[in-house]
């Protein structure tokens, strides 16, 4: 049903080609759990974001969104 739903408007990619797999060589760069993340500055819409001070004031987890699907 979910597929069904995505094919039907939600995804712009024929059924058949999405990705059942990893692509190949994937494992050479892929970060390992609890790596330290590089120091980084974004600008945000509530001001700019210094990881190095979030980490100073609690745990931080980074998630990565795929811009398009």
């Amino acid at each position: 049903m979910l597929l069904a739903a995505l094919g039907a408007g939600g995804c712009d990619a024929p059924l058949g080609a999405i990705r059942r797999s990893p692509p190949a060589g994937i494992d050479a760069r892929v970060v390992a759990a609890r790596t330290r993340a590089p120091d980084f500055t974004l600008a945000g819409t509530s001001g700019t974001f210094h990881l190095v001070d979030a980490v100073a004031k609690d745990n931080v987890l980074l998630v990565f969104y795929r811009g398009h699907w």
